[in-house]
């Protein structure tokens, strides 16, 4: 019994291998098998290793399912049922309950009933699973552990002890459970050559079971990428640990390369794609850099990856370009149109299906058939819930919406019932299946060839559902209790989008002639002669490697002492470079990697370091760099270059999709009302990034923007000790603000290191920077002092939101605030609760609240005006605001979020960190607190209900001028 290992460097080289280790099957007399990484793997093995000859010879290759199949099948052993990744995640949602249940004191962890606290705990099991870790091996002996390692250890040992019981497999168990059977019986596979091909390395569940399997088979044969990195913990440096393992026969993989490698880089992160798809659509037609590297070797020979959810934006720029490509993998049902229907009606039945935005749900294809559906009317009938919308359906005899309307009432009522995850499921399936809707609608409707893939996409994912229902319904996998458990309302809801986020549609048939197109890391084994990989920057690659913080280094060092292995973050990022290099040599001619200069909020990305080092590594990669891409051309008709490829070379502009299209205009918020009432022209441009570039080191915005960052962290500091005094508001605000001034030892724990720039630059040591030092401890005072004088009349804090949690929103205007903070507050002596809106501005705190006219212009005429006054009955709307009228939305935003609470909006100001001063409305019991601090503070004339009122007619202003942009844009 032997192990051979044999490295590969490139995918390329594996058909004469395999050919190699077929012929010596022949002569032993033995059987060969082959295990890959991934059922993805075979579609490169049906191509590359001998096609459908080579099937019929020697049949599929097998993962790791269906070796441990086999082994139970020949040890004549029933195989246990493998769950799916939604079934988990339900499992721990019920083990988790049970545990929250009966340890309170965990209650007070804030992030432990977040959804996504379920997606960590799942993932560190998998990781324990993965590398064979018994429950008693978290814990060391003789030492009492914490909360957390109680935790996940109770978790943990609930999870296998659930599995067991219910005669269950979760996938990274498979290998665990093979070696168990093997060590009962050791009497298998005597005529096989087993070859693991495509393993860099084993998790120690594998290498485990692969031990095993050499001393069962006739011969173990390990095919294994080389990265050529020395501290890589590869399959040879496993292998060799193991005592038991001393006859390995290795072979040296040959280094020598001849790949070009080409870097594409764009100014900004939106241009990305868009310069993919221009670059290969040049190089088609002959002309470009990449011709100048190699023939275009046809669409078909090109794969790409594309970093996952990015999707449609590659998807438009390949369809501008008429570029055919097919997804080969499949894609998540999240991001399918029954997904996003999912995900849109559980936020809509939140809000009672408010006006706009369901409006705005029955524009989808699936809904409406051939644009009959009118937002505009609809909007201004003003329907808002359930049944007032049947209602004004069934008025305007517009069927096909009713009908949408009463599925979608149907299954929300099902959901609010409850029911098991088969119930749910099928509730689920029965709305995509509502008559006269979904795929009876796309068919009939004409729609273009741009939804043909959304009709295919849709069909899929409807059909993948009642897979999963038929797997339900007849219990295979049966999960136990799990499955019976009722799940209601916004916990149906969650089941439900959990399962759509992990799973996927069926991968589609092959296009010919098409680019190859994987979301996120393609199969192993994937060999192209050209290979594409978007976003190569140093925050992708390596990315944010971290420890979990129930899987810390502390626990991970426990796990060690007590005789288990888990990769420490050392380990995952040399791991990390070590895929990064197999990535890059799946090209087998050309590989080109493309990154932008800046993510989306101008934020500078590096190129990642694992080039230069693979570069030095590996011989015979010829680097080149291609021109950067600066702006995008857009399409404008007339003349081209070349046709249907190149646009007019004259028009520029920033960003390849600017919200010049008024039609992508979603929603408008607070911030947004003075612009747009002020000239609707300059807020459109301003949207879509066209404006003058300010020349300053740093711009008021930027200064802005930190001095938020760092509120909001002294704020989040301070709400931890709520009705403290005024001296340790001032210690937290001077810590936190010395935080961002004295960058810390540790990198990781610089919070600030996108501001970093504004403390090292020597150019702003005299001038920005102790200008904002000032300013900001002026207004650290003028807050103390505020919260010295609540606290001595009596006045107390029950709670302080921040951005995160004080957003707010009007039902059915599409319209969205995001308050800096809503402070609530409690007198001792009545018992009643008020609120304060602060925002802060960079600014002056008055310029914000000064009185504003509105402009009358081309798009908002003496006409239009009147008719919004008709319209929404607003007869005495004036011609000039009193206030500010973000703080105004604010306050109408705050009532109708808080109508439902006893809980009186008493005061809404601006801080201004220019002035070091409050400008706002007040409400007498608590005005004092704000004015007379400071006696040139502004308390605006108005009372809340009259800034209710401007408010209100400001946004239906501001919503009739989106409406009118829409049109004209639609209309030409």
């Amino acid at each position: 019994m032997s192990l051979r290992i044999i490295p590969y460097v490139r995918a390329v080289e594996l058909e004469d291998i395999i050919k190699r280790v077929k012929d010596r099957a022949l002569k032993l007399n033995c059987e060969n098998k082959f295990v890959v990484p991934s059922r993805h793997d075979f579609d490169w093995w049906a191509k590359r290793s001998g096609g459908e000859n080579y099937f019929r010879n020697f049949n599929t290759p097998w993962t790791w399912q269906e070796l441990y199949e086999n082994i139970c099948y020949e040890l004549k052993r029933d195989a246990k049922s493998v769950i799916s990744p939604p079934d988990i995640l339900l499992i721990l949602t019920q083990i988790l309950e049970n545990i929250l249940k009966n340890n309170k004191e965990l209650d007070a962890w804030p992030g432990i009933k977040r959804p996504g606290f379920l997606d960590i705990l799942a993932s560190d099991i998998h990781e324990l699973l993965n590398e064979a870790v018994r429950p008693e091996q978290l814990l060391l002996e003789n030492e009492q552990p914490d909360a957390m390692q109680q935790l996940l250890y109770n978790a943990y040992s609930n999870y296998l002890d659930y599995l067991n019981n219910n005669n269950l497999l979760d996938a990274a168990q498979l290998c665990t459970e093979a070696a168990g059977l093997l060590n009962q019986n050791k009497s298998y596979g005597q005529k096989y050559i087993l070859v693991f091909t495509g393993f860099m390395s084993f998790t120690a569940g594998q290498l485990e079971l692969v031990n095993l399997l050499k001393s069962c088979c006739k011969e173990i044969i390990i095919i294994r990428p080389e990265a050529n990195l020395n501290n890589l913990r590869d399959a040879i440096t496993q292998l060799i640990d193991i005592k038991d393992i001393k006859d390995i026969t290795r072979e040296d993989a040959k280094l020598n390369l001849n790949l070009k490698l080409a870097e594409m880089t764009t100014a900004e992160a939106g241009l990305e794609a868009e310069a993919i798809a221009r670059a290969l659509s040049l190089w088609a037609e002959g002309k470009g850099e990449l011709a100048g590297l190699m023939q275009f070797p046809g669409f078909d020979k090109i794969g790409l990856s594309v970093p996952a959810g990015s999707e449609e934006t590659l998807r438009q720029a390949l369809r501008r370009y008429k570029i055919p490509y097919y997804f080969n993998i499949g894609v998540s049902i999240a991001s399918t149109l029954p997904g996003q229907i999912l995900a849109a009606l559980r936020a809509l039945n939140n809000l009672l299906f408010p006006n706009y935005n369901t409006a705005m749900l029955l524009t989808q294809p699936c809904f409406n058939l051939n644009n009959k559906f009118s937002v505009f009317r609809a909007f201004r009938h003003g329907a808002s819930g359930l049944d007032n919308w049947i209602k004004y359906l069934e008025e305007i005899e517009d069927e096909t919406a009713l009908n949408a309307i009463k599925s979608i009432k149907i299954f929300c009522e099902k959901l609010k019932a409850g029911g098991t995850p088969e119930v749910l499921m099928q509730a689920y399936y029965d709305l995509l299946n509502a008559k006269g809707l979904w795929l009876d609608l796309m068919r009939q409707s004409g729609i273009g060839s741009e939804y043909d893939e959304s009709l295919r996409l849709t069909a899929s994912a409807i059909e993948t559902i009642n897979n999963k229902i038929l797997a339900l319904h007849e219990k295979h996998p049966d999960i136990g209790p799990a499955s019976a458990k009722i799940l209601k309302n916004d916990e149906a809801f969650e089941f439900l989008e959990m399962w759509r986020r992990e799973t996927f549609t069926k991968p589609p048939l092959k296009l010919n002639g098409a680019i190859s197109i994987y979301s996120g890391q393609p199969p192993v084994l994937a060999s192209y002669p050209v290979w594409i990989m978007l976003n190569v920057t140093q925050k992708a690659w390596p990315g944010k490697i971290s420890a979990s913080p129930l899987l810390n280094d502390f626990e991970r060092n426990n796990i060690e002492l007590n005789g288990a292995y888990i990769p420490s973050v050392q380990d995952k990022a040399v791991q990390r470079e070590a895929l990064f290099r197999r990535l890059i040599l799946t090209g087998e001619s050309l590989t080109i990697i493309s990154r932008p200069e800046v993510d989306d909020q101008d934020r500078e990305l590096s190129e990642t370091p694992f080039i230069k080092r693979m570069l030095d590594d590996i011989q015979g990669i010829n680097k080149v760099s291609l021109n950067k891409l600066n702006s995008i051309k857009i399409l404008t008709g007339g003349e081209f270059i070349f046709k249907d490829i190149e646009p007019r070379p004259d028009v520029f502009i920033k960003n390849p999709e600017p919200v010049i299209n008024d039609n992508s205009i979603k929603s408008f918020g607070a911030s947004d009302l003075d612009d747009l009432l002020k000239c609707p022209f300059a807020w459109r441009l301003n949207k879509a990034n066209i404006y003058e570039q300010r020349l300053e080191i740093v711009t008021p915005a930027q200064w802005g923007t930190l001095a938020h960052s760092i509120w909001e962290n002294i704020w989040r500091e301070f709400k931890l000790n709520l009705n403290k005094s005024k001296d340790l508001f001032i210690n937290i605000a001077n810590q936190e603000l010395n935080n961002f001034l004295v960058k810390p030892e540790v990198e990781s724990q610089d919070k600030y290191k996108d501001f970093r720039r504004f403390v090292n630059d020597y150019r702003l040591k005299n001038r920005g920077l102790e200008n904002f030092k000032f300013r900001f401890n002026r207004l650290i005072n003028f807050q103390a002092e505020i919260i010295a004088r609540l606290y001595e009349n009596n006045f107390r804090h029950v709670d302080i939101m921040l951005e995160d949690d004080a957003r707010l929103k009007i039902p059915g205007k599409n319209f969205y605030g995001q308050c800096d903070r809503i402070e609530i507050l409690a007198s001792n002596n009545t018992g009643e609760k008020f609120a304060v809106i602060t925002d802060y501005k960079h600014g002056k705190s008055e310029k914000y609240e000064s009185k504003r006219k509105i402009n009358l212009n081309n798009i908002l005429t003496p006409e239009t005006f009147d008719k919004i006054k008709n319209d929404f009955k607003l007869e005495d709307a004036p011609y000039e605001f009193q206030a500010g009228l973000q703080l105004s939305a604010y306050a109408l935003m705050f009532n109708n979020n808080f109508k439902d609470k006893d809980i009186k909006l008493a005061g809404v100001n601006f801080l201004g960190l220019e002035d070091g001063n409050s400008a706002g409305t007040f409400d007498n019991n608590i005005k004092d607190f704000y004015i007379e601090t400071k006696p040139n503070a502004r308390n605006v004339q108005q009372s809340m209900t009259q800034r209710e009122a401007e408010a209100n007619f400001a946004i239906n202003i501001a919503g009739e001028i989106i409406m009118i942009l829409r049109n004209a844009s639609s209309a030409g």
